[in-house]
């Protein structure tokens, strides 16, 4: 408060004022004035402990005008999702209803809101977290319909924003590239189709960008690859095109890059073996082609390595033996050839090896036998040839081990079952008449 008012003059029978609280009601402010727009307010008829509503247009007195754009671009949010004057028609869980409510008319009571530093700081408007509370409603029921508005990209102060779950369609807006603060940027599980704009590789403070389980169309952006903040990308379940990029390749910080259920072609880029703090890597049922890179044995904290369902071919990689944190290798239902490395006998924390449905000639190296955490074991419809090691006796729990089905259905293999694997161990193998105590071959769940 101007240091002049501060005695002698009344504020609603308080003797004297320190200070003014400030605070967005709607659009309107009320607080820090000019001294012009306090000094007419000598004196009031209010009793003691009334608030004094002293709100005018704020760009006219000195209020802070980064609060009134921001809560305009929400009114224009609004306007374009859900006009003030249909809000009563809305259900009672939808995000909006809130939204200029005279039950709500301080933005930073409106639902999906907050405000950090007189900013908009996060804008979460997922159908999911809406839903968790009411068990008759489904996300669906609740969730916001139409195009998200470019009006979002006004919101400069933004660090969250979380769309997740609703009924949203059409573009994603270049404007959402003038987010240049924003840390988390999600859209899963929408309607959203064409391309992802290029627009967002300016926002480097990204570490999370979802957008999957939505309809993307075109390519992977190169400019992705200046999000050198990034922990996650997930652009799975979409329509993705084109190769993937090598940029993605300077992403330095990613644990989780999840680019499954695509159409993507080309070879996976041997720079993703730069991304030595990578913990998931899927890039399952796309139309990837070429070898598998050697350079992926660089990603030492990888956990998944899921390639399946593509057009690999060449060898597997001595290399993926150096990944000891691996729990899962599936590089199922491609056109690998060569022989199954002994290499892989190293990745002590493995649990899942699917190799199935590949062309994989040799024998099955007796080193997998030291995969004592290995729970299921898929080496069906390959042309695998020799005995089954008596060193797989060791992965039995019987003997210490942790499996519980092995298949090696459709390949070359001749002799018996250890006999370790013949209890406790679901075996799909050799025909029930050949006598080597396993049951026929048929169709599984696995393979």
């Amino acid at each position: 408060m101007p240091e002049a008012l501060r005695s002698g003059v009344r504020f609603g029978g308080l003797s004297s004022v320190s200070d003014l609280s400030y605070s967005p009601v709607g659009c309107q402010y009320s607080g820090t004035r000019s001294t012009d727009a306090i000094s007419a307010l000598s004196s009031t008829g209010c009793s003691d402990g009334t608030f004094v509503d002293i709100a005018v247009n704020p760009r006219t007195a000195g209020a802070n005008n980064d609060l009134a754009d921001d809560c305009e671009a929400l009114v224009a949010v609004q306007n374009h999702w859900a006009p003030v004057e249909a809000n009563s028609d809305l259900p009672v869980e939808h995000p909006l209803r809130t939204w200029g409510s005279p039950a709500a008319p301080r933005i930073d009571t409106w639902a999906g809101i907050t405000i950090s530093a007189n900013r908009v700081s996060a804008l979460r408007l997922s159908a999911l977290q809406l839903d968790t509370d009411s068990a008759s409603e489904t996300a669906a029921n609740i969730g916001i319909t139409g195009t998200i508005p470019a009006e979002l990209g006004n919101l400069t102060n933004l660090t969250t924003l979380n769309l997740d779950a609703n009924r949203l369609r059409g573009t994603i807006p270049a404007e959402l590239g003038n987010l240049t603060n924003l840390t988390t940027l999600s859209l899963r599980g929408n309607g959203l189709t064409d391309a992802i704009p290029a627009e967002l590789g300016n926002l480097t403070n990204l570490t999370t960008l979802s957008f999957g389980g939505n309809g993307l169309k075109g390519s992977i952006p190169a400019e992705l690859g200046n999000l050198t903040n990034l922990t996650t990308l997930d652009l799975n379940f979409n329509n993705l095109i084109g190769t993937i990029p090598a940029e993605l390749g300077n992403l330095a910080n990613l644990v989780h890059l999840y680019l499954q259920e695509n159409s993507l072609r080309g070879s996976i880029p041997a720079e993703l073996g730069n991304l030595t703090n990578l913990q998931r890597l899927l890039l399952y049922r796309n139309i990837l082609t070429g070898t598998i890179p050697a350079e992926l044995g660089n990603l030492a904290n990888l956990t998944y390595l899921i390639l399946s369902r593509n057009k690999l071919t060449g060898d597997i990689p001595a290399e993926l033996g150096n990944l000891a944190n691996l729990q899962f290798l599936q590089i199922d239902n491609n056109m690998l050839t060569g022989s199954i490395p002994a290499e892989l006998g190293n990745l002590a924390n493995l649990e899942w090896l699917f190799l199935y449905n590949n062309n994989l000639t040799g024998s099955i190296p007796a080193e997998l036998g030291s995969l004592a955490n290995l729970g299921l074991f898929n080496l069906s419809s390959n042309q695998l040839s020799g005995s089954i090691p008596s060193d797989l006796g060791n992965l039995a729990p019987s003997e210490g081990g942790s499996l519980n089905a092995f298949f090696f259905c459709v390949n070359n293999l001749t002799g018996p079952v250890p006999a370790a694997l013949r209890t406790g161990v679901r075996l799909v193998g050799y025909p029930a008449d050949e006598g080597y105590e396993s049951v026929a071959c048929q169709r599984t769940s696995a393979s």
